[in-house]
């Protein structure tokens, strides 16, 4: 599931870079001295191809980082295996058993907020499926199985981004603590 959204968000980076680029060339006045020597002129102009020029930065490098995710629930579900619905019930996202990592239970922040290294939001619902039974599976349930599996009222109540990063939430807890009681406070 993972790797789908990798190719999916790549492939969403290149039709973004290259929305505005058309077939069509530009016009260049020719320099002295291919004027000179008579190369490459059409009424005084010198044409280039820009569908063979190639983007380039002058700072360096973009990189957008998703910001963590909080959530609050409607039960305890710190065990239990996210997945997402549609408006009308039906199943919109579940991850492969390889996609749940070792340490995917959710931290619980001292201000009662959870953090989640597995995607959560607002239609997030939980299964009966244990994080250390699921990773276990050799292949992912059916998706009828998975919706057997919700547990009736469990979801997510409430969410919240924190402007940093989801590794750098996951590598300081008490950070995103510090930035919610001086958000309170204001």
């Amino acid at each position: 599931m993972r790797l789908f959204f990798t190719y999916l968000l790549a492939a969403a980076a290149t039709m973004a870079l290259t929305a505005g680029c058309a077939s069509r060339r530009a016009t260049v006045p020719p320099t002295e001295e291919q004027t000179a020597s008579g190369g490459n002129q059409q009424e005084g102009q010198l044409k280039i191809d820009v569908n063979n020029l190639r983007p380039s930065l002058s700072h360096g490098p973009v990189a957008v980082m998703p910001k963590a995710i909080l959530y609050k629930t409607s039960g305890d579900f710190l065990r239990n295996v996210p997945v997402k619905l549609n408006a009308d019930g039906t199943l919109l996202s579940y991850p492969a058993p390889s996609d749940i990592p070792e340490n995917a239970a959710p931290v619980q922040l001292e201000s009662g907020w959870l953090l989640s290294p597995v995607g959560v939001g607002p239609q997030t619902v939980f299964t009966t499926y244990t994080y250390d039974e699921y990773r276990r599976l050799s292949q992912p349930p059916a998706p009828e199985e998975i919706l057997k599996a919700v547990i009736p009222g469990s979801r997510v109540t409430t969410t919240m981004q924190v402007p940093m990063t989801l590794g750098e939430a996951l590598a300081d807890p008490a950070a995103v603590d510090r930035y919610l009681s001086s958000t309170t406070r204001q």
